[in-house]
């Protein structure tokens, strides 16, 4: 790779990268509002919501951990 495809590439990654880190935060701001739910209104469709989010939060890792079990394997 050139120079000047590498330093594309590097802020191309930089930019992505922020905004990964900006929907972490989003994300964690939801968890600790507990995705906006009360106590008295969970339901099984919540617990579903919460389940997919983290098997897509797994395979998030997976494609970004190298060598680490796979999502489905969890």
């Amino acid at each position: 790779m050139s120079q000047v495809e590498n330093e594309r590439a590097v802020s191309a990654f930089i930019s992505r990268k922020a905004e990964l880190d900006g929907l972490l935060e989003r994300l964690a701001a939801q968890s600790a509002d507990h995705f906006g739910v009360s106590p008295d209104d969970v339901h099984w469709g919540h617990v579903g919501n919460v389940a997919d989010a983290i098997l897509l939060l797994r395979q998030a890792l997976a494609q970004l951990e190298p060598g680490q079990p796979s999502a489905s394997s969890k």
